[in-house]
């Protein structure tokens, strides 16, 4: 009837390009953010809306964090890699669990952050969508293209639910970060094995994850947007870091 709802899609980047843009909303001018596209109101004759973006660069490792970088920098929002979390040398409480496990760290800067909460004045959500990486590639089903994603009735204006029942998201805002600095923050999320022994924490041990970080914000037009980052580690699967405590463990010489 000559008329839009709301309008989801984006113009879209390669794999690596992706994770230096983060989608801000339609604007109608090139450059000026005080007039965000409004789907209510009524238009007459032709014109140009424009995308903007919040630009995601590099940021220095700060001297109070202990992480192993390269080249002291980080990528202002990535999925920077995984570890062992022993409940002997780290004490933080993630979820009420202290338990040891594997461990999946992104790094988030509060700048990038910012910026996205100053787009509505609302503060987004973060976290990781994730799930065994076996039932991930049983969804997939061979299809080179598939991605893991967040799991909800609304994501970037599809219906998720049933497709990626498999998947487990997990929310890490509003819980204690692993790290807060003054420029970035490190949130994480562990897998435990608490409860399994023998052979059974053996084969747990030796079960491959998948994760990957997600952002939900609400964009300059109202739209809720689901933001991924693209894993640009060794061999990513579905978007996302996939390995397991086995692995891990044996890459540090344990």
């Amino acid at each position: 009837d000559g008329t839009v709802d709301t309008f989801y899609d984006i113009p879209t980047f390669d794999y690596t390009t992706h994770n230096h843009y983060i989608f801000k909303g339609w604007y109608m001018h090139p450059v000026s953010e005080e007039e965000p596209f409004a789907w209510t109101d009524a238009f007459k004759g032709s014109g140009d809306v424009y995308a903007h973006w919040i630009q995601v660069g590099e940021i220095e490792n700060e001297e109070a964090d202990s992480k192993i970088v390269p080249d002291n920098t980080y990528h202002e929002y990535d999925l920077t890699g995984v570890q062992i979390r022993d409940q002997d040398l780290d004490e933080m409480k993630h979820y009420g669990n202290p338990a040891s496990g594997l461990r999946f760290i992104t790094v988030l800067s509060e700048r990038v952050y910012g910026e996205i909460n100053g787009i509505k004045g609302q503060q987004a959500e973060y976290g990781f969508v994730m799930a065994k990486t076996s039932t991930l590639n049983n969804n997939a089903a061979g299809d080179d293209g598939y991605t893991l994603q967040y799991k909800a009735a609304n994501v970037n204006g599809v219906d998720t639910t049933s497709a990626y029942k498999y998947v487990q998201n997990i929310r890490c805002d509003g819980v204690v970060d692993h790290y807060e600095g003054e420029s970035y923050r490190l949130y994480t999320a562990v897998i435990t094995f608490n409860g399994v022994e023998g052979e059974a924490k053996e084969a747990a041990y030796a079960t491959a994850f998948t994760a990957r970080s997600y952002i939900r914000y609400t964009d300059a037009n109202n739209l809720l947007r689901t933001y991924y980052n693209n894993y640009t580690g060794a061999a990513p699967v579905a978007g996302g870091c996939s390995t397991s405590f086995a692995v891990v463990q044996s890459m540090m010489g344990a």
